[in-house]
């Protein structure tokens, strides 16, 4: 997906995804006089300086449209509007790429610092939408569209607070570790499984136990296996960083591979492990607070909400992604984890 500046030649396709008033009016509210507009009454909203309106497009289709413009003088600030996106595509995660995008254009285009927007209560997956890109609710008010009284919020594009993160660099690196199919819509409830697998076949009977190691598990305890969790699938043109939204969705009965790793040292490869080469390069690494308790919690900000702002970190296609831990006390709060993605560098 890319987003290019709006022409009139849009208009009739993005106007024509409002198949009745009532959805008009949730894109819309009293902006326009009567319903169906017209192209050329489009073009007449979009007539200033402060204006930028965006048209969504995959391939040469057209799939959204937003609108950016300055609602005041203060440059800083940036206000979306008329956001739609084709409703015969719901469920490929258009909406929250598009948002994703403008986002990103509205810092580095236009240098937003705040970014606000407005929408009615009762649509509620647009809201949702919102929601899952970092918009929080700031306040709610009142208004008279069609003789009636429509209720809306005030968003605004929440701040996230710094995560702790460094950039390092692997070269030629391998991870070594058992390796598990599981199905995206199951990776939830069937990763901390497989973890407890590991416990039950290496931690407890050579730590807790004290029994002699057998290969798999000498394997196991001589490249630190454990100290990864690995994700890849052969998805093609897959993404980590879209990856859930639109995998754990439309395409949950495809899988995904989760390994359960260390890195390689070298000497042989017990059966029941496998190597997974990792790409060199950069990577980003990032400490989540909270210990393991956290995890989850910090897991989902750092994809949902500190990821998609900051755009100076790209993920390439086709890339494995991995959690990291380091630590024996996983009941502590200051046990050691995070995430570690690659990162595509910048020419």
């Amino acid at each position: 997906m890319k987003l290019r500046p709006f022409n009139i030649n849009d208009a009739e396709t993005i106007l024509s995804w409002c198949k009745d008033k009532h959805a008009f009016r949730l894109w819309s509210a009293d902006r326009y006089k009567e319903y169906p507009a017209q192209p050329d009454e489009m073009m007449e909203q979009y007539e200033g300086d402060n204006m930028f309106p965006l048209t969504a497009v995959v391939g040469e289709e057209i799939v959204g449209h937003i609108l950016l413009r300055f609602p005041s003088e203060d440059k800083s600030v940036i206000r979306f509007g008329f956001i739609i996106v084709d409703d015969s595509k719901r469920g490929k995660g258009y909406g929250k790429q598009m948002l994703r995008l403008a986002i990103d254009y509205a810092r580095e285009e236009l240098g937003a610092k705040q970014i606000t927007l407005g929408v009615f209560c009762d649509n509620l997956s647009a809201v949702g939408c919102y929601k899952s890109v970092g918009f929080r609710i700031t306040g709610e008010d009142a208004y008279s569209i069609d003789g009636e009284e429509w209720k809306g919020y005030e968003m605004e594009l929440e701040k996230i607070r710094k995560m702790k993160h460094e950039i390092i660099t692997l070269a030629d690196v391998q991870i070594i570790g058992m390796a598990k199919e599981i199905a995206f819509c199951k990776g939830q409830e069937e990763c901390p499984k497989f973890w407890g697998e590991y416990v039950e076949r290496i931690i407890k009977p050579v730590f807790m136990e004290h029994k002699t190691p057998n290969a798999f598990q000498q394997a196991a305890i001589d490249n630190g296996v454990g100290e990864f969790g690995l994700c890849t699938c052969d998805i093609p043109n897959h993404n980590c960083m879209t990856c859930a939204e639109v995998n754990f969705g439309v395409y949950s009965n495809k899988t995904f591979t989760y390994v359960i790793g260390g890195i390689y040292k070298g000497g042989s490869v017990p059966e029941g492990m496998k190597l997974f080469p990792i790409l060199s390069g950069k990577w980003l690494k990032v400490h989540f607070e909270g210990g393991m308790k956290a995890f989850q919690q910090q897991y989902q900000k750092f994809y949902k909400e500190w990821l998609p702002q900051h755009p100076e970190y790209r993920c390439p296609n086709n890339a494995m992604t991995m959690e990291w831990y380091n630590g024996t006390d996983i009941d502590s709060p200051d046990y050691q984890c995070g995430v570690m993605i690659p990162i595509e560098e910048h020419s």
